[in-house]
């Protein structure tokens, strides 16, 4: 798969699929960018690498809200939108990501 055809296909990926939305709720920018600081993902927490090639995402979903996506979920984001492969879960890559999420928000909680 093509640099450009990957990027397309993560930027397709609805990472809301099923949340509940207003009338009103809109996307203002979602690109693929070149990460110019290190933060948290969206999706798992963990920590974007300054230079990472990450999605943006600019929405108003009742209020203005930022995303930014590591790469890792990105690639998640593809391998979900993939069925090619009968035999294997194509979501299961982005369910391993929150799974991340979720263990580190445990382990706040307990130390």
């Amino acid at each position: 798969m093509s640099t450009q055809t990957k990027e397309q296909a993560i930027l397709d990926f609805d990472p809301f699929e099923g949340d509940f939305g207003e009338p009103g709720d809109s996307i203002l920018a979602n690109k693929m960018v070149t990460a110019r600081k290190p933060g948290p993902c969206s999706h798992c927490e963990q920590e974007i690498q300054k230079g990472e090639r990450v999605r943006s995402m600019a929405a108003k979903f009742g209020d203005f809200m930022r995303y930014r996506w590591c790469a890792a979920c990105c690639d998640a984001m593809v391998a979900a939108d993939d069925d090619s492969d009968d035999s294997a879960d194509p979501w299961e890559a982005w369910e391993a990501r929150a799974a991340l999420r979720n263990d580190q928000r445990a382990q706040q909680r307990e130390g």
